[in-house]
């Protein structure tokens, strides 16, 4: 009985404690920071003033008072000690974000550290929550052991009570039905990120070439791109990638050997989409990267009303207090998380994609301007007709104008500038877009199987004034530029004169010739080789035909160094192996060759993007990124393997699990389980 009488009177009696060992000076000085009028205590001793002070500190209503009165972050701290059993060692702080120099002064006891913040004695002069003695800090075990930081147990209720406290909607509310509010300096951003996102998405319908080492957009690239975003920065720019990469809009492939950022199918779907239903799209993929206190806050937002402005210091006090009291895992969400920086990143996302708007309330009961939002429609799955639009029926917006530029006013819709992207240069972004169809980025379209009478048909279609007539024969004639040189595989067959004309007479030879080159070569269709191995000398090669002599001799200064044989004057052979750098030589030359290898394999006009070339080595953390990829979504892969003997093979397969070396997998070309090793994979995409 005498200890426990003991405990409690040392807990009864632990603020005249604490003050009999400050100065008057500073038991004064801490009376000011709890507002306690200390005008008619000149007279009384230093007894007689603790016990005055400590009988004010100890009402109910003084206390609560003071700690509605604390900052944010100090209320934040006292919630981290409520669920610490009130105590927390100074060397454990760090774990929770917090420093010693947050938690104020109280001049009793100060250690040597505290001249590292305080340097004058002068300064030491109560502050914080140690001056309003809400926290002391003392030794573990009387005079030894480490430093203790405790909140003293008659403020304990009080603490718990600010923060059991949740504020119900209506008291989120603000200026309901009183006319002398006002709100000013509102910040609404639009659609901005769903705007920027359309731009990527545009630049990308032609593709954005890549570095080969990391496969990232180089840096002049990109601070061009930047330059038309509405927040001009490298981080916005990777931010929007990775937002498309989510999305499943743009995917990586090789062209001419080099990596490359393209547009996948799933583009023109997302943009065929209404704005609103996309806005629900981006925020999705958004929040799978939400730790728990921000998808809690974007719960909650949702349990709003739409176009009520609502106060942001009660929205953030009940977040704080709901985050605060929940039972499972809340230090680790709570401090590895602040719910300030948690509510800020919510808020600029939903800003971003015009779903909240902010501003500062003036007016009303309060002096000071208080900070207040408001939720839109589309974030609740309700639209208006300005939300709307999108989908492709909107009104004609385009204007071509004589000096090939094409003006896109603001009622374009994003699925038509997105078809102009694919084979006009996006120049630049303001209240209007403006593109320039160029000889350039047309062959380029047409390379990726878009046809020209397709792109005059959609400019027709689209243009609100007739198109000019020098643009219109411009386009035909750059159009008819392209093919004029053909890539073809073929079986070059090669004999003596009179044995050449006795195999040319044969049925089966017939069947499959596709040229006669002279008396003693011509060239088989290279699906049926073999036809005649057992007679003639069998080669498969690459052979280039040029439609001209000006034509050819423009060939020839292009990809001399690649030709093996040259049988006429129109005529260029070139290796299998060196097909991807003539492509680019010739293209380099302004020369868009018509590639027929591509139609062989599968491509074609209007069909799907033609298997890449492979004479790129992906490096082996993506490869496994990759793969790991596909194995979460029970994906198959395409890739080129380099067999035994280092031959190359296309494969599919249907990956189980990888690790640093090697992947396990069905094959479906040798149709049984496979090991691969990862470093023998040059190339491999998700099917």
């Amino acid at each position: 009985m005498k200890k426990q009488k003991r405990k409690s009177k040392k807990r009864q009696f632990i603020l005249e404690e604490r003050l009999s060992k400050l100065k008057i000076a500073d038991i004064i000085a801490v009376a000011s920071l709890w507002d306690i009028n200390t005008d008619s205590t000149d007279s009384m001793d230093k007894k007689e003033l603790i016990k005055y002070v400590a009988a004010h500190m100890r009402h109910k209503e003084r206390i609560k008072h003071v700690i509605a009165s604390l900052s944010e972050r100090e209320k934040l701290i006292l919630g981290v000690f409520s669920i610490n059993s009130w105590s927390i060692e100074a060397s454990y702080l760090y774990e929770y974000g917090i420093e010693e120099s947050e938690l104020g002064l109280c001049p009793y006891n100060v250690f040597s550290y505290d001249f590292s913040y305080y340097p004058r004695r002068s300064e030491l002069k109560p502050k914080g929550l140690l001056g309003l003695l809400l926290l002391v800090r003392k030794r573990k075990y009387s005079s030894h052991g480490p430093i203790v930081y405790i909140v003293p147990s008659e403020f304990r209720d009080a603490i718990k009570a600010e923060f059991a406290a949740r504020p119900s909607i209506e008291e989120m509310y603000v200026g309901d039905g009183d006319t002398r509010i006002t709100i000013r300096d509102r910040r609404y951003e639009g659609y901005t990120l769903l705007n920027d996102l359309f731009t990527l998405l545009s630049l990308a319908a032609t593709g954005i070439q890549l570095t080969p080492a990391r496969a990232e957009i180089p840096k002049r690239t990109a601070e061009k791109i930047q330059e038309m975003l509405t927040v001009k920065s490298r981080d916005r720019l990777d931010s929007l990638i990775r937002l498309a990469y989510d999305l499943n809009l743009v995917t990586e492939r090789i062209q001419n050997g080099k990596p490359v950022l393209m547009v996948r199918e799933e583009a023109e779907k997302f943009l065929m989409l209404s704005r609103e239903e996309r806005v629900r799209l981006i925020l999705d993929a958004l929040t799978r990267y939400y730790n728990r206190a921000e998808r809690a806050i974007l719960h909650e937002l949702k349990a709003l009303e739409p176009d009520v402005w609502y106060d942001h210091a009660t929205f953030y006090k009940m977040m704080r207090n709901l985050l605060l009291l929940r039972d499972e895992d809340r230090i680790d969400w709570l401090f590895e998380h602040p719910i300030s920086i948690a509510r800020s990143r919510v808020f600029k996302h939903l800003r971003q994609l015009g779903l909240l708007e902010e501003g500062k309330l003036y007016g009303g009961d309060s002096e000071a301007p208080r900070e207040v939002f408001c939720l839109k429609p589309p974030l609740f799955g309700s639209t208006t007709e300005a939300d709307r639009g999108g989908d492709g029926d909107g009104e004609r917006g385009l204007i071509v104008q004589p000096n090939f530029e094409v003006i896109a006013l603001p009622e374009t819709s994003d699925y038509a500038l997105f078809l102009l992207s694919r084979f006009a240069e996006l120049k630049s972004i303001d209240r209007v877009r403006i593109f320039m169809l160029t000889r350039r980025a047309l062959l380029n379209a047409m390379d990726n199987g878009i046809t020209l009478a397709k792109m005059i048909e959609f400019l027709e279609r689209e243009a609100k004034t007739e198109i000019p007539q020098n643009v219109l024969y411009t386009l035909k004639d750059w159009g008819e530029q392209y093919g004029r040189v053909e890539l073809r595989a073929g079986l070059f067959l090669q004999a003596d004169p009179e044995l050449m004309a006795v195999i040319k007479e044969k049925e089966q030879i017939k069947r499959h010739l596709l040229k006669e080159l002279s008396d003693s070569m011509v060239i088989l269709d290279p699906s049926h080789r073999g036809v005649a191995a057992e007679l003639i000398k069998e080669e498969s090669l690459i052979y280039i035909e040029a439609d001209d002599a000006v034509t050819a001799t423009e060939v020839e200064r292009a990809i001399g160094e690649y030709v093996v044989r040259r049988p006429s004057h129109t005529l260029f052979v070139i290796r299998e192996e060196d097909v991807d750098r003539c492509h680019e030589a010739l293209k380099k030359r302004g020369i868009f060759p018509r590639n027929y290898m591509l139609q062989s394999k599968g491509g074609g006009e209007g069909g799907e993007p033609h298997a890449p070339t492979h004479n790129y080595t992906m490096l082996r953390k993506r490869k496994r990124l990759l793969i790991e990829e596909a194995i979460r979504g029970e994906k198959m892969l395409r890739m080129v393997y380099l067999s035994g003997g280092y031959r190359e093979t296309e494969r599919l397969v249907v990956p189980y699990r990888v690790d640093e070396q090697y992947m396990e997998g069905y094959c479906h070309l040798r149709e049984e389980h496979r090991v691969f090793r990862l470093d023998r994979i040059k190339w491999l995409e998700m099917v």
